[in-house]
């Protein structure tokens, strides 16, 4: 199995926080971000190919980090081989008490090692039997510099890298999950735990590449930041489609060593509620799964673990029921087990479903919300609207390859159409089925006009020419984002796309052309 699972992973830290195994407390007491890195380690094993597509990622990115604690301390040497004398170094490290034995598959460095370098067993147990003089002849020079040149640094990385592709998987979820295991690297990756913490770092710039940085963003990373860093339980309301759940994804996908995202089910069923944290954590459960077995899980996970739960649609934390006085179920769990006990949370809901849950809630039972609100920070809204200068900036990060005219018309369709940042992703993902039903790599003016109508359904587009440019249509490819979505409401004032296509090139469909780009998918047989 090649995930790491989350309940063994919360039973070793709770061995550490009873001090049932000190010497792993007193490690988190010096690095603190440990503990991040073992749920870094989990959330990255539940992803696509698993703990083996990690390791072997991480051994290819880090390989010239690999080595005993001798190798790392010499480190690389300007001309790519060691010296004499940090061979000899490395040789004693590398057949010491921890390094034996890694070279048995291939024996020929242990049997040089034994016959030229240091006396072998047997000959120290005849010396001591017989009484004599413990004797050993110092190899010669020549035998010396022949094991430079055989056994240097090049041979020794190779092996250093087919140890971490054969056993480095394994150690990772032992590492994580195994009580009594310390957070030390293995004997050929002494450097493990610095550069695991190097990679989070990593890993946390090339997703945030991903998002296009808007205010809407910016506050919501600096939220749940604050949350995570003074366990401040916080609240955010924001309109609809102005990039509310895409910002705390983002961040938790950037952070997954801090919170998980938690989409709240539009239902009033515990089960389902408690299934939608265990997924976020990545425990394992099925239909059968008593749910008090699930309920207990999630709760030991959430409480040992210490990450923020974000719980995006948090309205339906309230019962819609039409009874006077249904409890709150879930409410009561959240703040019982999470605000009460100092966990984090963040709650991520819209201006009108966070008030009008609120308010009938309330109005219907009485209940006194002051109980959960008073341990909440202030409410932060968001902006009313995304701004024309992140809605331009969302659309250059879709089509990095066009021209601010037909920047413009995208955006001025996204905000007729009431889209906003979700049409204008949506357009991106149409032009590109466009181009690729027509054998394009990059899609032109005529696929984006058709997807911009496509996509802004509500609005009236006025046909107009498109004129040559020196280069196609350059979009992101964002295949795996969710299925396209029309755009329902009733139609709005008429977009001007007159300026669509002066920057970009044309394409003359001839009939067998204009066929090939309209002629449905072939149905999977």
């Amino acid at each position: 199995m090649s995930s790491i699972r989350p309940e063994l992973v919360a039973a070793k830290l709770k061995s550490a926080r009873m001090r049932e195994d000190p010497q792993l407390d007193d490690q988190i007491q010096e690095q603190p971000r440990l503990v991040e890195m073992l749920w870094f380690l989990q959330w990255m094993f539940t992803r696509p190919g698993g703990g083996e597509q990690f390791t072997r990622t991480f051994v290819e990115r880090y390989a010239d980090r690999l080595g005993t604690a001798e190798a790392v301390r010499i480190g690389a040497p300007a001309g790519g081989s060691w010296s004499l004398e940090q061979c000899q170094r490395i040789w004693n490290d590398s057949e010491g008490s921890q390094c034996r034995g890694w070279f048995h598959a291939n024996s020929e460095f242990p049997e040089w090692y034994h016959l030229n370098v240091e006396p072998r067993d047997v000959d120290l147990m005849l010396a001591v039997e017989e009484g004599g003089p413990l004797f050993f002849n110092p190899p010669s020079r020549s035998v010396l510099q022949s094991g430079v040149r055989r056994f240097n640094r090049a041979f020794f990385m190779s092996h250093w890298r087919d140890e971490a592709r054969g056993k480095l998987t394994q150690y990772l979820r032992s590492f994580c999950e195994d009580v009594g295991v310390p957070l030390v690297g293995p004997s050929y990756f002494h450097d493990l735990v610095p550069t695991l913490l190097l990679e989070m770092d990593r890993h946390a710039a090339e997703v945030e590449k991903g998002i296009v940085s808007t205010e809407v963003a910016r506050i919501i990373f600096e939220e749940l930041d604050f949350s995570w860093n003074k366990i401040v339980p916080v609240q955010i309301v924001g309109n609809s489609r102005c990039g509310k759940t895409t910002s705390a994804r983002t961040w938790c996908e950037m952070w997954p060593g801090r919170g998980r995202l938690v989409p709240v089910p539009p239902t009033q069923d515990m089960r389902r509620f408690y299934a939608a944290i265990a997924e976020a954590f990545g425990y394992f459960h099925t239909e059968t799964t008593p749910t008090n077995h699930l309920a207990a899980a999630v709760e030991f996970i959430w409480k040992e673990s210490r990450l923020l739960c974000a719980f995006d649609e948090s309205q339906w934390l309230l019962p819609e029921s039409s009874s006077k006085t249904p409890a709150p179920a879930r409410l009561n769990w959240v703040r019982c087990l999470g605000m009460d006990q100092g966990l984090r949370c963040a709650f991520f809901a819209t201006p009108q479903s966070h008030r009008e849950s609120v308010s009938k809630y309330v109005k219907r039972t009485g209940y006194r919300m002051e109980q959960v609100l008073g341990r909440v920070a202030p409410v932060k809204e968001l902006p009313a609207k995304v701004s024309q200068a992140d809605l331009m900036a969302i659309a250059k990060h879709h089509f990095p390859g066009i021209g601010p005219s037909s920047l413009r018309a995208i955006v001025s369709a996204a905000q007729t159409s009431g889209g906003f940042i979700k049409v204008i992703g949506q357009t991106a993902d149409y032009a590109m089925h466009l181009a690729d039903r027509g054998g394009r790599q990059e899609p032109d003016a005529d696929d984006l006009q058709r997807a911009i109508e496509r996509m802004t359904p509500t609005a009236t587009h006025p046909v107009h020419p498109v004129h040559a440019a020196e280069r196609p249509v350059q979009v992101k490819n964002t295949a795996a984002a969710k299925p396209l979505q029309a755009v329902c409401a009733a139609p709005r004032s008429r977009v001007d796309l007159g300026d669509l296509g002066t920057d970009l090139p044309t394409r003359k469909l001839d009939s067998e052309q204009d066929l090939a780009v309209r002629r449905p998918l072939p149905v999977p047989a």
